[in-house]
């Protein structure tokens, strides 16, 4: 018997194959994964599917949503193992228990990182271990042990992982004025001074309506520092130029479930003043899901793509409320490419409001938008002032599907079905 169903336990099965058993049951927990991952739901992540090895392919009965009860055996043997099933949420089902015969039962999961106790020594104090609180104008360590559960990489100029939650209204915001933004969170310029593994934003409250930022979050690393993965969460951002503006991060970056809101101001959100909800520009892989976003500029984007490749952009709800009697400007739009964005993919978002555009492809002809996706969109009531969704004269190989509204159609090689 194997019990698991990760590699661990694919090892385990070629093992039992070489050393002769007679038979070999694996069984998972989790329940049966799908045969074919759902893309639009994965990417960026590891994708569920189910995994066949050569191992499994020699011969095991693999079974799934079945949990592990006890061991029953004589002199210290085992001889059975008693299991039942198990629901959705993991929670046993009556009546479903079974018994296994089993000469040899091996453990191939749960892994939760190595033995804390052997390599507390080895850690730049773990009690103090890469947990940032925003107070204030300054940064301050704060003692996190009863929290951690598994023993996390060696902090070290090569390896930081940070994370930052949450500064609340009762502390004003954090301001590095050598980056780009006043008054929000910063990353660039001088503060990280060497490659950053994971950088965690989490739970926090930026600003209220009194007092709005220019830019809620700016990730702008140097030349010289590396991003492997972004994670910005649950962030409420109120800003009048960016809500989060990621620039040539590098590296992964996944910004969910925030709740930003756009205020207007004398800022035009003209290419060279844009305002906007989220921006990711430049190289990065951006997932941008789940997100909350409300512009009160007229001349302003929901989300923006800027020369991004591979990004999705992802059951969004953006709304767009332009001042009364103002007309929406001509970067107004609910999602927008432009430049040389390249193999994204817009999915399931629900625009509303009034704007330009609900969707816009677009760019200048010398920079031009290739290979994008926007697919089951939806803005009901929307009222724009050109059309629903535009793909624009620079734009080249776009595929709409799903759109039912207005189309603008300027593209080479665009699909519309």
């Amino acid at each position: 018997m194997c019990i698991g169903g990760g590699d661990t336990d694919t090892d385990c099965l070629g093992t039992a194959h070489r050393q002769g058993a007679a038979s070999i049951h694996q069984f998972e927990i989790m329940p049966r994964p799908p045969e074919k991952e759902n893309k639009l739901l994965t990417w960026p992540n590891w994708p569920l599917k189910m995994r066949t090895s050569s191992s499994h392919e020699e011969g095991a009965e693999r079974d799934f949503a079945v949990m592990s009860q006890k061991f029953s055996g004589e002199d210290g043997k085992v001889k059975a193992l008693h299991c039942i099933r198990v629901d959705a949420k993991m929670q046993p089902i009556a009546g479903t228990e079974f018994t296994l015969k089993a000469d040899l039962v091996l453990l191939a999961m749960g892994f939760l990182g190595p033995v804390q106790d052997a390599l507390q020594d080895d850690f730049l104090g773990l009690g103090r271990l890469f947990e940032d609180r925003m107070e204030g104008n300054h940064q301050r360590h704060v003692d996190v042990a009863d929290e951690l559960k598994n023993v996390r990489p060696r902090l070290s100029a090569e390896n930081p992982i940070f994370v930052l939650e949450p500064h609340g209204l009762g502390a004003a915001p954090f301001d590095c004025r050598s980056g780009f933004a006043i008054g929000g969170i910063v990353v660039g310029g001088d503060r990280f001074e060497s490659p950053i593994n994971r950088l965690v934003v989490v739970d926090n409250t930026i600003a209220d309506s009194k007092e709005p930022v220019e830019v809620g979050i700016i990730l702008q690393p140097s030349s010289r520092i590396a991003i492997g993965s972004i994670a910005i969460y649950r962030n409420n951002i109120r800003a009048t130029a960016h809500g989060i503006d990621l620039r040539s991060v590098r590296g992964n970056a996944q910004i969910n479930h925030n709740r930003i809101t756009i205020d207007n101001s004398d800022r035009t959100g003209d290419p060279d003043r844009f305002v906007d909800g989220i921006r990711c520009w430049g190289a990065g892989a951006c997932s941008i899901v789940g997100n909350r976003i409300e512009s009160h500029h007229p001349n302003s984007s929901g989300v923006r793509l800027q020369a991004a490749a591979g990004a999705i952009v992802e059951d969004n709800s953006i709304e767009m409320t332009p001042p009364r009697g103002l007309t929406p400007g001509a970067q107004s739009s609910g999602v927008q490419l432009i430049e040389d964005s390249k193999r994204n993919l817009v999915g399931r978002n629900r625009v509303s409001g009034a704007a330009r555009t609900a969707f816009s492809v677009s760019g200048p002809l010398e920079s031009v938008p290739t290979d994008n996706v926007l697919v089951l969109n939806r803005h009901p009531g929307f009222a724009p002032s050109f059309v629903d969704t535009e793909i624009g004269e620079g734009a080249v190989r776009t595929v709409v599907v799903g759109e039912s509204g207005s189309i603008s159609d300027l593209g080479t090689g665009s699909v519309v079905r």
